[in-house]
């Protein structure tokens, strides 16, 4: 949330109404960032109770992959912000096998790349060199007199399997312009960090799972966020698969079967590596259809998830207000957030 006072890169002379209409020249109060990806079946839902429960970061399920966006605001000094994806050194366990995950930043050919790094062979846990000097973009209030750039992905990129684009505009609409040089004004920073849900499925099997033997191929799959620790920059994820695999039973000319399991991974927001937490047994699908499995499988991560519930205090959840009653025919009067002292009149 933006500071409830006004700031000196405010202009002209701020107030309550050139802040809500955007008449002021100053993104700490104010700027609008937009992505776009699309979503496949069995399409991933967004949980902003877990997406959003770290500070200064989106968690985005593109189907293909998990996106950790980091989104800061640079001071008008010169330089940039720290970063807040990918900032430390591997200090791994022992326990379980790890898999690093490939960093990138929104950013154009003008900026360093964060480069996908090594992939340690699973069995042998190994530490993550650290990130590169510069993995952000920073997308800059226009100067006077700059043609306004064209609107469209930061750095051009379009593929959602591997980035993705972004486009920053102050709260007029204008689009911010890409931060390629020494800059002392203002600036909004972009960092991404992904993890390909296709070479992680594929690693676990191989490394951890006990009926790797028996796998051939996995059809289709589901990820859900089990939880986000903002402490440890950890996520948990579970990771539904339909798979065809062999039967164990001794059998000549045997033909694999449609199998549903689950993959629990945890995935370290500060060094891209993920670590095996559990594999679940093969169950042979029946007569189910692949709806019936997923809606099967998605009651389960609620139940888990339940499980897990700790009670947190009040400022830390992500609240969500809604007029849900009038689509039942009446309509509230106000939205209430007692906690925050917060109502919306209707």
């Amino acid at each position: 949330m933006p500071p409830p006072k006004p700031c000196s890169y405010c202009c002209p002379v701020p107030s309550a109404t050139t802040i809500r209409t955007g008449s002021g020249e100053c993104l700490e109060h104010g700027y609008v960032l937009n992505s776009r990806y699309q979503v496949v079946y069995p399409f991933p839902t967004f949980q902003p109770a877990f997406q959003l429960k770290k500070d200064q970061v989106i968690l985005l399920n593109t189907s293909y992959s998990l996106v950790a966006c980091g989104i800061s605001l640079c001071p008008g000094k010169q330089g940039q912000s720290s970063q807040i994806l990918y900032t430390k050194r591997a200090s791994l366990s022992s326990q379980g096998s790890t898999f690093s995950s490939s960093t990138s930043s929104a950013s154009s050919s003008s900026l360093p790349q964060g480069s996908p790094e090594s992939r340690p062979p699973p069995s042998r846990p190994t530490s993550i060199p650290s990130s590169p000097s510069q993995s952000q973009a920073a997308y800059r209030l226009q100067q006077p007199g700059a043609a306004e750039q064209p609107a469209g992905g930061a750095g051009g990129y379009e593929d959602d399997k591997v980035q993705l684009p972004f486009t920053v505009t102050d709260l007029k609409g204008r689009n911010l312009q890409l931060v390629t040089g020494p800059h002392n004004g203002q600036s909004v920073c972009v960092e991404q960090l992904t993890l390909d849900f296709e070479y992680l499925i594929n690693e676990v099997i191989r490394s951890d799972a006990a009926w790797a033997p028996q796998f051939c191929s996995f059809s289709d799959y589901d990820v859900v966020i089990l939880e986000v620790c903002p402490e440890t920059n950890t996520v948990m994820i579970n990771i539904g698969l339909l798979l065809m695999a062999f039967s164990n039973v001794d059998e000549e000319h045997c033909r694999p079967n449609t199998y549903h399991s689950n993959l629990q991974v945890s995935w370290d927001l500060n060094t891209g590596v993920c670590c095996t937490v559990g594999v679940g047994d093969l169950t042979e699908v029946k007569g189910q259809t692949s709806g019936s499995v997923w809606s099967s499988y998605r009651k389960s991560c609620v139940n888990t998830v339940m499980k897990w519930l700790v009670p947190e205090s009040s400022s830390r959840y992500i609240n969500r207000m809604t007029n849900e009653a009038l689509h039942k025919g009446s309509s509230l009067q106000v939205l209430a957030d007692s906690d925050r002292c917060t109502w919306i009149v209707l």
